[in-house]
């Protein structure tokens, strides 16, 4: 319906052009006229509304495909899974309610790894869902806290800043085009699939292939830093990449943690939502301040400072981390 010249479409166009018998059809549509996907013209006659014209977006596409594919699969499964393995926050990510749906013993991304089509679709979803937000160098004040610092410093050795997990190096081009002076400086790691595509396109961006819970080979950067990387691990998980990345801090080091922050009361419903997928599809979290700073404490470690966007809707934060004061 949504991309033909026609303004309305029949039941029996939308059958013969689906292969699909007519009353089902009608039947179907039925419920998506209900639901305002689509409007009557007529009987059996339908017009595109804005809801549907708004699902020809791929990242919207692939939200609704992800969503119903796996994650609402995955968490029709809950009830029998709490049944069966108690009423607990699970943590283990290749022993969860994901793993119960899909009958695997493989973790959420390795799962998707192995069939391309699902990994596509998230993919595509993950990047529609980075662009609605503000970019959190737009609002944090990284030359101010950071680069003016490091700058005084002039260590040529330090690094300036080191993106853990940072996949295809979005957030490094994005800090080069605000701040050119930090080329050569800057550090993309990730797992080897993942940095195999990454085009570097003169940024002099140097790579690592690296597993966040594994010795840190960078030492002493002035900022270790992940976005959106925590909240896909368990309590435990995030615990030891925090101290495996304090035991490569140096002196005038800290860790930017870029993340969502859950507010402790009435917490919006798409956030709350946010944290029922994370739990039903990894086994991990989203967190609340109390929650960031308990784990940061167990690793041994301090929260500085946190920022929050501008855009309260997002509950967006950048979290400074740094060693206690005897430590330092």
């Amino acid at each position: 319906m949504i991309g033909s010249e026609k303004v309305s479409i029949s039941a029996q166009e939308l059958a013969a052009s689906s292969n699909s018998e007519e009353l089902l059809v009608v039947r179907v549509m039925r419920v998506l006229v209900a639901e305002g996907y689509a409007a009557n013209e007529g009987a059996r006659r339908y017009t595109p509304t804005a809801l549907s014209a708004a699902l020809t977006d791929p990242a919207i596409e692939a939200c609704v495909v992800h969503s119903f594919d796996v994650t609402a699969r995955v968490q029709s499964f809950l009830p029998e899974y709490f049944q069966q393995h108690g009423y607990h926050s699970p943590v283990h990510p290749k022993n969860g309610p994901f793993q119960y749906a899909f009958g695997t013993d493989l973790s959420f991304f390795e799962f998707l790894h192995s069939q391309p089509k699902r990994a596509q679709t998230f993919n595509t979803y993950m990047a529609g869902n980075r662009s609605d937000r503000q970019h959190w160098l737009d609002w944090f004040p990284f030359h101010e806290n950071v680069l003016r610092t490091w700058e005084e410093r002039n260590d040529s050795k330090e690094m300036l800043l080191v993106d853990m997990g940072g996949g295809k190096g979005h957030d490094l081009k994005r800090l080069l085009e605000k701040y050119p002076e930090a080329k050569g400086r800057l550090v993309l790691e990730d797992l080897p699939g993942a940095l195999q595509d990454f085009e570097d396109h003169g940024c002099s961006i140097a790579t690592y292939a690296h597993d966040i819970f594994t010795p840190q080979p960078v030492k002493g950067a002035a900022v270790y830093y992940t976005h959106f990387l925590l909240h896909d691990f368990p309590d435990q998980m995030c615990i030891e990449m925090l101290r495996q990345t304090d035991q490569a801090m140096g002196t005038h080091s800290c860790i930017l943690l870029n993340e969502i922050m859950l507010p402790e009361t009435d917490c919006p419903p798409f956030f709350a939502a946010a944290d029922i997928t994370m739990m039903s599809n990894l086994s991990a979290l989203a967190r609340s301040k109390d929650q960031w700073k308990t784990l940061v404490h167990a690793a041994g470690l301090v929260i500085r400072k946190i920022w929050m966007s501008p855009d309260l809707r997002d509950w967006e934060v950048v979290i400074e981390i740094g060693r206690r004061s005897s430590d330092s």
